[in-house]
């Protein structure tokens, strides 16, 4: 809908401006009393017009005091449609070029996301410590985009959630069969915070900001050339994401919260319950992402 009138209004301005420059050409600017920005004098040549009977021959003459008609009615003079169509086609400029400027922003910007009133005593009641937390949350979030960036998403598949997974992994068939590559690389921390802890259910759900510079562009594998971005542009990213972690990484989970099956092995972070399906996440330091969403781009 926003495309359809955007095209209309570019059709509107050209057959306007068509309009203008027919008006122009047909009678004298002289005397026209607006500032539209014209220095050059106008020929009004030898044009005629007529309408339901009534003619205007070359002859004619406009005078800044007085107009006149076949028909005797008060009309809007020359000068004052040229005006009115100048002030037009002005406006429509400008919400075309607002618009361009809109869609170069790529996206409204989005605030920083609020701490959680009780987060400290999360913060303690579970032993976390906030710094090293970040760090493991960014190195996790790192060692993701390189993984991305190497098209094996396999490499990482431990530290994502299912959901996450197979987006990432059908993302990168697409990538693959088109021959090309997301470079992302100089990563550079710049800072980041807690800002909730969800413990109801068996695993604490963490969310985390994260604010970090990196380069980014998309390039064809056989050529190298970049299809999409710049190679030496350093973008700045913000990021709300969200980590699963086990509670008390000293028990053992030797059954399914979610069905009650026995589980026999203690096999590394992440594990699917062999009876419902249920994404497990083992005592482990290990992070699981479950959501990522960029917040802000520039």
């Amino acid at each position: 809908m926003k495309k359809n009138l955007k095209h209309f209004m570019i059709f509107v301005f050209v057959i306007s401006t068509a309009f203008l420059a027919y008006r122009t050409n047909s009678f004298d600017l002289k005397r026209v009393t607006v500032d539209s920005g014209f220095d050059s004098s106008w020929d009004s040549g030898g044009s005629s017009w007529s309408s339901s009977g009534s003619s205007w021959d070359s002859g004619s003459s406009w005078s800044s005091s007085s107009s006149s008609s076949s028909s005797g009615d008060e009309e809007l003079s020359t000068g004052e449609i040229i005006f009115m169509l100048i002030i037009f086609n002005m406006i429509i400029i400008y919400f075309i070029v607002l618009d361009i400027k809109t869609s170069k922003k790529g996206f409204k910007s989005v605030a920083k996301p609020v701490r959680q009133s009780n987060l400290q005593e999360k913060i303690a009641k579970y032993g976390i410590d906030e710094k090293k937390m970040l760090e493991l949350a960014y190195q996790t979030y790192v060692d993701i985009q390189n993984a991305w960036m190497k098209n094996d998403i396999n490499l990482v598949k431990e530290k994502l959630s299912d959901e996450l997974y197979n987006t990432y992994k059908m993302q990168l068939l697409t990538l693959k069969r088109k021959n090309q590559s997301n470079i992302m690389s100089d990563f550079n921390y710049l800072d980041g915070y807690i800002y909730d802890i969800d413990d109801s259910n068996d695993k604490l759900s963490i969310s985390v900001f994260l604010n970090v510079n990196c380069k980014d562009y998309l390039i064809d594998l056989n050529t190298e050339k970049v299809l999409r971005g710049n190679k030496n542009k350093l973008w700045n990213y913000e990021y709300t994401i969200d980590y699963l972690l086990a509670k008390n990484k000293d028990e053992v989970l030797k059954k399914c919260p979610n069905c009650g099956a026995g589980l026999d092995e203690e096999v590394g972070s992440r594990l699917i319950c062999p009876y419902c399906r249920t994404l497990l996440v083992r005592n482990s330091p290990n992070l699981v992402m479950t959501r990522k969403h960029m917040n802000n781009q520039r």
